[in-house]
């Protein structure tokens, strides 16, 4: 197989991981904007606007779907390099990512989008609390708000959390093989921007400096932040 076609089935995990996550988020969602509509409404109901700014939702579910989520991919990331490298004619056993590391990143991922989503509500809220409207009519007007939003953020920012997972993964493998060429390809990005394209084939010396530029799953400088598809190849000689 080519670099080309591995990448394009790291692609094709990726998509596929990201695509179930947003069917279940879409659940996640749905019970966050119940809660916090409720908040919105016992606020403008007891005439205290600055309860807004302590809107809050439960983020233990979205935790534990995101961290499986990425677990799984990781897994199969440091597989699919193991193929990659047996391709190659190099024998490496699938490394294991640092599960508590992909937790950490899980849980702080979780806890921004659900805070997001708790400040969206709020400022929505004091938008449509004007003299005279009742709690229900602002509850109302935030459900519909929190509601009409689309899943661009969340493909973006859950999308990134996978990229970490997937890269994590394919670097565990990269730690338990022979020393390789490791190198960054950009091929992925749909719309590669300046500093990605600048960054494509650039070679690294160690997996640290690699790490440095991709210990997020994808390039430190892209303009695209999350969106970045760039990737770390290895090759090795025959």
């Amino acid at each position: 197989m080519s670099v080309e076609d591995d990448l394009a089935q790291v692609q094709e995990d990726w998509e596929e991981a990201l695509d179930d996550l947003l069917v279940t988020w879409e659940g996640i969602s749905d019970d966050q904007r119940v809660d916090l509509v409720d908040q919105v409404r016992d606020a403008v109901a007891a005439g205290d606007l600055v309860a807004l700014v302590a809107l809050t939702v439960d983020t233990g579910d979205a935790e534990d779907e995101l961290s499986t989520a990425m677990e799984d991919l990781a897994e199969l990331a440091a597989q699919g390099m193991a193929d990659e490298a047996a391709a190659q004619g190099v024998a490496v056993a699938a490394g294991v990512a640092d599960v508590a590391a992909l937790g950490v990143l899980a849980t702080t991922m979780a806890g921004l989008l659900g805070a997001g989503l708790a400040v969206a509500a709020g400022i929505e809220a004091l938008r449509l609390a004007t003299p005279g409207r009742s709690a229900d009519d602002v509850a109302e007007g935030v459900d519909e708000h929190l509601s009409s939003l689309t899943d661009g953020h969340l493909r973006a920012h859950l999308g990134g959390a996978l990229s970490a997972a997937q890269m994590r993964g394919r670097l565990a493998t990269l730690e338990v093989a022979p020393v390789a060429e490791w190198s960054a390809d950009e091929t992925l990005d749909r719309n590669t921007c300046q500093p990605c394209r600048d960054e494509d084939g650039t070679e690294f010396e160690t997996l640290d400096d690699a790490l440095v530029d991709y210990g997020m799953g994808s390039y430190t400088y892209c303009e695209g932040r999350w969106r970045c598809r760039g990737q770390i190849v290895a090759t090795w000689d025959e």
